[in-house]
């Protein structure tokens, strides 16, 4: 792991090279500092996300160092290799005593040797970093892509163009003549917008995450392991079962399979069943219908032998009402 010059500061590149003890240093845009030079709490190998059992930590293909980091490791005598000084100078100190002018010179000191830390923040990149446009954190994403591993078999790939997108998908293969097809997929494009596909069909996020527009690669990595967390409905029966027969409330999807319009097209991995309730009825909807067509019975109305019972008595009990209220009404008239 290394780092070159011509991505630090100017004021940073200041502190690498005072703290480097060599004399004949030339220092260009390409020269990089070893990671052996800096401590282990200096240097960034994983990477987490989330909270409590749902956090998510994975080790970084290309370690990063912290924003703080100082090369403070050398060879030679231990003074060279001090990594506990964080003090400013001189200068920077007298002008923040200054600065306070109702607090005494002994309260100011005591103050900056307690925070430390809030002495080598730099106020205008902080500012920046905390402010990013859609295309900064669309580039940010791609960077720390390229950074990590995806869990669970994930894939992806960076199209540039006129307008970029990522696609992030899972591939399953299959025995039949299909071979390899694609199973779920993420696109995101330059303005931070999120679509998901379920054997290309478009599902909608809100449903899962809430929200179709995120901000950060945490998001991006929360969606992929709820959509990992979920097994795809296998659908109804195959087409060439009932060749011939169709009906309204069903499509035929991309592995030749029947699927409900109300299919949820997502199951949890924790049940048993393989289908959705609504794919899992389509087989006795077909079956009615190819009895019905083969006697030569309308198949306009579809219910089964329960539910044409419970039809008769609903309607049975309609018109026993309509009748009292018709009673009532002369009786009403009577009195």
């Amino acid at each position: 792991m290394t780092k070159p010059f011509g991505n630090l500061q100017i004021s940073e590149q200041k502190k690498w090279i005072n703290k480097i003890p060599r004399k004949d240093l030339i220092v260009t845009k390409n020269s990089v500092v070893c990671a052996s030079h800096f401590t282990d709490e200096q240097i960034i190998r994983t990477w987490t996300s989330g909270v409590g059992d749902k956090q998510v930590c994975i080790n970084l293909k290309y370690p990063k160092l912290k924003e703080d980091a100082i090369p403070c490791i050398f060879p030679g005598p231990k003074y060279l290799s001090n990594p506990q000084t964080k003090r400013k100078s001189p200068r920077k100190r007298d002008s923040s005593l200054i600065s306070s002018k109702n607090i005494k010179v002994v309260e100011a000191e005591s103050k900056i040797s307690e925070h430390p830390c809030n002495n080598d923040i730099d106020p205008e990149f902080s500012e920046e970093s905390s402010v990013l446009s859609t295309e900064q954190k669309f580039e940010k994403i791609c960077c720390d892509l390229e950074s990590i591993t995806l869990p669970d078999n994930w894939k992806y790939e960076i199209h540039r163009g006129k307008k970029p997108y990522i696609v992030l998908y899972t591939i399953q293969c299959n025995n039949n003549e299909a071979g390899i097809s694609i199973e779920k997929q993420i696109f995101l494009d330059s303005d931070m917008i999120l679509k998901c596909n379920i054997y290309e069909k478009n599902i909608n996020l809100q449903d899962l995450y809430g929200n179709s527009n995120i901000s950060s690669l945490d998001d991006l990595i929360s969606i992929m392991i709820i959509l990992s967390s979920k097994k795809i409905c296998s659908g109804g029966p195959l087409v060439h079962e009932f060749e011939g027969i169709s009906v309204e409330c069903a499509d035929i999807i991309f592995k030749n399979h029947w699927q409900h319009k109300k299919c949820p097209y997502l199951i949890d991995k924790s049940s048993i069943k393989n289908k959705c309730s609504f794919c899992k009825g389509l087989r006795r909807t077909f079956r009615i219908k190819k009895s019905r067509l083969s006697v030569g019975k309308s198949t306009r109305l579809l219910l089964s032998p329960t539910k044409k019972k419970l039809f008769d008595e609903h309607r049975n009990k309609k018109h026993i009402i309509q009748k009292q209220v018709l009673r009532a009404k002369h009786r009403i008239q009577y009195l």
